[in-house]
């Protein structure tokens, strides 16, 4: 199986369950989601506080605050469960968070560490370097300088 057929996987059982799921659900998929609301929340929380040249990671979830707050991911994942299922992607994100020069300086925390990353290593990563600096009501982190 080609490996962008592998990465795509998550996206479409998703996407099928959005769209095709059944009609006892398809208000709780519609309406129960307060994600909007919240991805907006917090990109205008980055943007009031950006400085040129900082970035933000919203961590395993909620891509949508990308486009709200006009900044491109820093790694190809974007979805938790793709961090158990892209190749490579848990190297990919260690790397990201632990290179000085990429680092995001902001991570708005949607999905707990552990749910990104059972193994502990980005809990490690946001404890030693991140520190909490509000909660918009999401938890979001601040690069320790």
């Amino acid at each position: 199986v080609p490996v962008a057929v592998m990465a795509l996987a998550p996206c479409l059982a998703v996407s099928s369950w959005v769209f095709f799921g059944g009609t006892a659900t398809i208000i709780v998929r519609a309406t129960a989601d307060d994600t909007p609301t919240v991805s907006q929340e917090i990109a205008n929380w980055f943007l009031a506080h950006r400085r040129p040249g900082d970035n933000l990671y919203v961590l395993c979830d909620s891509p949508a605050i990308y486009a709200d707050a006009h900044q491109d991911p820093g790694v190809a994942y974007l979805w938790y469960p793709e961090f158990y299922l892209g190749p490579h992607a848990h190297e990919r994100l260690v790397a990201y968070l632990t290179n000085a020069a990429t680092a995001p300086r902001f991570i708005a925390q949607i999905q707990t560490p552990v749910a990104c990353d059972p193994t502990g290593q980005v809990a490690g990563i946001l404890a030693k370097s991140y520190v909490k600096v509000t909660i918009t009501p999401t938890t979001i982190l601040q690069r320790r300088p």
